[in-house]
């Protein structure tokens, strides 16, 4: 299931919190992000929740919202980014 946390399409309530074991949210901006995390608190969502962050105070206040795997976006593409090119370089 899919969705944007700040449409009318998906409002509180959407699935039962005990239902889903899993919640990612990558947002296009940090507030949307943290709107997310703080619904799922009202919905009293208790599974894992992943969100991304591009900076590290981002990252730092998912955290400290409830978020137990959140990433810094590009440092992750960064060390994508690298290991893909470690990769190629060794088969030439």
């Amino acid at each position: 299931m899919t969705g944007d946390a700040r449409s009318p399409t998906c409002p509180p309530g959407y699935a039962s919190p005990a239902a889903v074991l899993t919640v990612g949210s990558r947002q296009p901006n940090h507030n949307a992000n943290m709107y997310a995390v703080r619904q799922l608190a009202i919905a009293g969502y208790e599974g894992l929740i992943a969100a991304t962050g591009m900076f590290d105070d981002e990252v730092q206040e998912l955290k400290a919202a409830g978020v137990q795997a959140a990433f810094n976006l590009y440092s992750e593409a960064g060390r994508g980014f690298a290991r893909h090119v470690n990769e190629n370089l060794a088969r030439m």
